[in-house]
């Protein structure tokens, strides 16, 4: 495939438009810096994947004009609600409420889809005069010492050249911008056991709760009503002998409408005809990666380019910095012990850590604790994991 001889010129590319890469796009629009922002597929990612914003997004969003969008977009995390043998067991808070004060403005998180946060970022770049160009494929680059070179492939299968001062690499785990520059991802699995995780249409239960049945079948199961629509989140964990929804298979789960059904009702006192439509569904691992450095040349990765962690249920959308987090989704591992308090900590606007933002893990369930906080003026070094725009749910 030819490309063009004389390259188009840009100050910054950044490849892929998820939460990360629409967030830098914007923050470089409203200050006046050219900016490409490419995205392989034909439209916005349509599941929640992360169906939640941190504290340290939204002081980022209330910076780019956007906070307003997200609350009323949004709505504060629903109390949670278990069930056994088709009856409620009492609810629990997983998030624990806090005031804001000067240093902490929004000390808990807000509970917003992914997709719905991306439309919104979407929104607000057109706003401030940028654009999304979809369909676009990176297909290889080069560094020179002043710019990078970066091969670009168009919908029509037309190929051109754009040169940059910078690349962002915002392209998710599977990054290819960051294979391309060689920079390797060093991880582990965090867990063996197969998850899945859903968009669903259901009858028969409130939107006022977060539904958990800790003792399903299989494994556990969670469904959280999103907010901007009339879908539900469904979260399963399965063991590492499967389930009996999947015929004790080992292997991944059946991300078929199907498949998504017989979960449902194998794990709760919900019928597969109080599913509705699935509007998407997608196995996985967990696992835990961070990338060994995060700069090669002119060339930087950010969000899951950079590091990944587990999606588990409760993962939110953070295309900010954050330091020594921990998911609060582990509230799905049940073994039938005391509730447990977990916490994690933000660097503010100020420049300090933030008190940490804590959640219990219900009476029958157990998690990995997270780090302590750290002292307000303390030097702000990155995480053990690093410091790097992602998305997490």
């Amino acid at each position: 495939m030819a490309h063009a001889q004389n390259p188009d010129r840009t100050e910054v590319l950044i490849v892929g438009a998820g939460p990360t890469g629409l967030t830098l796009a914007c923050d470089l629009a409203r200050r006046g810096v050219s900016a490409l922002l490419v995205e392989r597929a034909p439209a916005l990612f349509p599941g929640s994947r992360g169906k939640g914003l941190q504290p340290r997004t939204l002081e980022v969003f209330e910076d780019l004009g956007l906070l307003d969008a997200v609350h009323a977009a949004g709505r504060p995390y629903p109390r949670m609600m278990n069930w056994e043998n088709g009856e409620r067991q009492g609810e629990w808070d997983l998030v624990e409420r806090a005031e804001p004060d000067p240093t902490v403005p929004f000390p808990a998180g807000w509970m917003l889809p992914q997709w719905r946060t991306q439309e919104l970022l979407y929104e607000r770049l057109r706003e401030l005069g940028g654009e999304v160009a979809f369909g676009t494929a990176l297909s290889g680059l080069d560094q020179h010492p002043d710019r990078v070179e970066a091969r670009l492939t168009g919908p029509d299968g037309t190929g051109r050249t754009v040169a940059a001062r910078y690349l962002v690499a915002a392209d998710g785990g599977r990054s290819t911008v960051r294979r391309a520059v060689g920079i390797p991802m060093t991880g582990e699995q965090v867990d063996p056991r197969p998850a899945l995780v859903a968009d669903v249409e259901i009858d028969g239960l409130d939107r006022e709760n977060w539904h958990c049945w800790p003792k399903g079948p299989g494994g556990a199961l969670l469904l959280c009503p999103l907010p901007s629509t009339t879908a539900f989140q469904l979260f399963a964990q399965f063991g590492a002998d499967g389930g009996p929804e999947t015929g004790g298979d080992p292997g991944e789960p059946d991300t078929s409408a199907r498949g998504v059904r017989r979960t449902i009702a194998a794990r709760t006192h919900l019928p597969e005809s109080a599913v509705g439509a699935v509007h998407w569904a997608s196995g996985f691992r967990p696992r835990a990666a961070l990338a060994d450095r995060f700069r090669e040349g002119r060339v930087f990765l950010a969000g899951d380019a950079a590091q990944s962690t587990p999606r588990p249920a409760a993962r939110a959308s953070t295309p900010a910095s954050r330091t020594r987090t921990t998911s609060a989704g582990s509230s799905a591992r049940c073994c039938g012990t005391a509730p447990t308090r977990h916490c994690w900590t933000a660097t503010s606007r100020s420049g300090c850590r933030s008190p940490p933002t804590c959640w219990r893990s219900p009476p029958g369930c157990t998690a990995r604790a997270g780090s302590g906080p750290a002292r307000c003026g303390a030097a702000r070094a990155p995480s053990s994991s690093g410091s790097a725009t992602r998305t997490a749910r």
